[in-house]
């Protein structure tokens, strides 16, 4: 059996960059480049794979006998750098498939993608992303939180009174800003040694 692969035409297939997968047709692999084989003699149809570059696809022709070479140039997949505000969001294909979570830095073959970029507490936002060839691509996503903001603002003619917000020192008077607080009820109280202590419910 050696002997008969032996006489078979000898096949040499190499890409740049080396180490691409090369397959069959049928999906059936024959090694990996630079790759030296035999095959029988027709017509034949290869894949190659290598991770960061775009499948190229080559077509073989093999004769009765002799030595028989292929050299398949890779393309390079373009960079893609994706990036939210806040960072840490969720980064996934519209068919759900996880790409990463932001800062992330990859590479994707050429083509329309539609995203969906998550973060817990912030609405998901479904940018569009445009990838050509040859080119780089940076996609920054700004999200938006989904917590609601108050302001409460405060005024008092005693100077040195401590302000209290829901149990926690927040200022102390002369206070001429505003304070950032949650949506509904809350308790503000000003004390000061030799005054009464004033609560109240906003």
């Amino acid at each position: 059996k050696r002997r008969a692969y032996e006489s078979l035409p000898e096949v040499a297939i190499n890409s740049t960059p080396p180490g691409a997968q090369v397959l069959l047709a049928t999906g059936a692999t024959l090694g990996s480049t630079p790759l030296t084989t035999h095959l029988e003699p027709g017509r034949y149809q290869l894949r190659l794979k290598l991770e960061g570059y775009s499948d190229e696809v080559a077509e073989l022709e093999v004769g009765q006998s002799g030595k028989f070479n292929l050299v398949v140039p890779l393309k390079s997949m373009p960079e893609v750098d994706i990036q939210s505000v806040p960072p840490g969001a969720q980064v996934l294909l519209a068919n759900g498939a996880t790409v990463g979570s932001t800062p992330l830095k990859l590479r994707m073959p050429p083509g329309r993608y539609k995203l969906k970029v998550q973060l817990p507490g912030y609405a998901d936002e479904e940018p569009e992303l445009q990838i050509s060839q040859g080119s780089s691509v940076n996609l920054v996503v700004n999200l938006k939180s989904l917590r609601k903001h108050a302001a409460l603002a405060l005024w008092t003619n005693i100077r040195g009174a401590q302000v209290t917000l829901d149990g926690k020192v927040v200022a102390v008077t002369p206070f001429a800003g505003q304070l950032g607080v949650e949506p509904g009820r809350h308790q503000v109280t000003l004390s000061r040694s030799g005054f009464a202590t004033v609560e109240q419910l906003v």
